[in-house]
């Protein structure tokens, strides 16, 4: 009698359990054996080695089961109705209409809840008794599924060469890059700064542009690749531009030349920074060390050339309760040419530069990898030193790059962290990109292909395990009830109307109007049942 309740009861913590600590966040294949692009433009197929589950049989399989559930329900609601017709005519006894509406429509007569407590009791377990059927939308309905991707581990793990780093920490450049190579490094430092960052300030964060991986998705991994890193560790900012820092300026400008011409212009437009080198100081490391910089802080709304005298909120980007200092500097008296008054901010920056090894590297981008891990820092190389030393040529130049840059006017520390991080790791990607054939690294990866996502909504799966559960519980009601019945009808149902006498009750007229209901009662009469008039 009560296995189909407990058959229900387990199945139905299953189906929450599976949807709950299974389903949800599971990602699933659009095909059997989905075809993986590789970084060669080729693709495989059968590779995944194993019996994929995919959405449609999802959805199928929990289809099949609410169906089951619902089966087992009915084997126990079914005979319900009769069990509760003898529970209540073995006590007070039961009317004519209420064997109908319990035999019809599963549930008492309206009227009959309110006559006695038993019969409240049972007609709630009557009504419970249907919760399970309604809602099974409610469960079907709580699946999302939204578009994704994974990685695929493949059997043959397949590879590609990426430009390493010397073996050697003190390699000569002029050795082991030809004059091409070389040549194309200005070329390819503007290059990388557009391919590999956004505006986003995205500190922390670390990026290497590769080639060879344009064809992998965003969202693929390499197993290990040598990442560029540079981390600001302190911005001071100085109050006044002595006369060491005229003295960079003018080095790093020129006096004569196109090339200084070309940079005093540069560095008069809004944003534009110039690295003037500091002096090395016996505390620093090969990696760990300072550097000046200057920054034009002057609006935009300025024309080419107007002099700033007085340097404010209105006349700079800074905002008006900066407390960076802000400094009337004439830039063309500083190396010798035509008077040009801006406003600028100067401040040396310490930082800490190198490279180091990423496991399970991500494809942020096209042709981009990024860090979402903690490097493993390596030793230091000339290449790193090669880097740092080109800085300054190339700091003006990549400030015109407000695409590639976070809003200066936001905060001007963030700025400059963000233009010297992707400064220094275009120009070491550069560099390293250079490097000869034996300095080639061979690394594993594991390509995207795109999944489902199952997102499941919590709350509708409690709210239909919770009518479910409903159902349990008036299941047990009735066994308690039923437990204290005159004659407990605990046995097989199926043919039970034909096994029982109702010759000596008339049926009631519907014509006669106000005709007071008989109770009636059914007892046992040998191997079957009997209906009498209650007395």
């Amino acid at each position: 009698m009560i296995l189909p309740l407990a058959i229900h009861f387990i199945g139905t913590l299953v189906v929450a359990a599976a949807l709950l600590y299974y389903l949800n966040g599971r990602q699933f294949y659009l095909e059997r054996q989905p075809r993986v692009r590789l970084a060669d433009g080729t693709y495989r197929s059968q590779q995944l080695g194993r019996y994929s589950l995919l959405q449609p049989e999802v959805t199928t399989l929990l289809s099949v089961w609410l169906m089951i559930l619902r089966w087992v329900a009915a084997m126990w609601a079914v005979p319900l109705c009769w069990r509760t017709i003898f529970v209540l005519a073995g006590r007070h006894g039961v009317q004519y209409r209420d064997i109908s509406w319990a035999t019809n429509y599963g549930i008492l007569y309206p009227s009959t809840h309110f006559r006695r407590i038993l019969n409240m009791l049972l007609g709630l377990v009557l009504i419970l008794t249907l919760a399970p059927q309604p809602p099974a939308p409610l469960l079907t309905g709580s699946i999302s599924w939204l578009p994704s991707n994974r990685t695929v581990d493949l059997t043959d793990r397949p590879d590609l060469t990426i430009a390493g780093y010397p073996q050697t920490p003190n390699f000569s450049p002029d050795a082991n890059f030809s004059a091409s190579e070389r040549a194309n490094i200005a070329t390819t430092v503007v290059k990388y700064f557009n391919t590999a960052w956004s505006q986003a300030a995205e500190e922390s964060t670390f990026k290497r542009v590769v080639p060879a991986i344009a064809r992998l998705s965003a969202g693929s991994t390499i197993d290990s690749i040598l990442l560029p890193y540079f981390a600001v560790t302190g911005v001071e900012w100085l109050p006044i531009f002595d006369d060491h820092g005229q003295q960079r300026l003018r080095d790093a400008l020129g006096i004569d030349g196109k090339a200084g011409g070309q940079l005093r212009n540069r560095i008069l437009e809004s944003g534009a920074a110039v690295l003037l080198s500091a002096p090395w100081e016996p505390e620093d490391t090969p990696t760990a060390r300072s550097q000046l910089i200057l920054i034009n802080i002057g609006t935009d709304t300025l024309p080419a050339g107007t002099a700033n005298s007085d340097c404010n909120s209105k006349t700079t980007i800074l905002p008006t309760n900066s407390t960076i200092p802000a400094l009337n500097l004439d830039v063309g008296n500083s190396i010798g040419g035509t008077s040009t008054t801006n406003c600028f901010a100067y401040a040396k920056i310490s930082f800490d530069a190198g490279h180091g090894f990423c496991s399970n590297c991500r494809i942020s981008s096209y042709s981009t990898v990024q860090n979402d891990t903690e490097l493993q820092r390596m030793p230091y190389y000339r290449v790193i030193e090669l880097t740092l030393s080109d800085m300054p040529d190339f700091s003006s130049l990549m400030t015109p790059m407000r695409d590639n840059l976070p809003d200066p006017t936001s905060s001007l520390e963030v700025y400059i962290t963000a233009l010297l991080t992707r400064l220094y790791s275009a120009l070491w990607n550069s560099w390293t990109d250079a490097s000869p054939e034996e300095f080639r690294l061979t690394t594993g990866y594991k390509p995207l292909v795109p999944t489902l996502r199952a997102e499941v909504n919590h709350a509708r799966v409690y709210a239909w395990l919770g009518l479910q559960l409903l159902f349990t519980l008036a299941g047990v009601l009735f066994i308690g009830l039923q437990s204290r019945s005159r004659y407990p009808l605990v046995g097989n149902v199926d043919m039970l109307a034909f096994d029982i006498d109702s010759t000596e009750v008339t049926k009631p007229n519907a014509a006669i109007k106000g005709e007071t209901p008989e109770l009636l009662r059914i007892e046992p009469k040998g191997d079957r049942w009997k209906v009498v008039v209650a007395k």
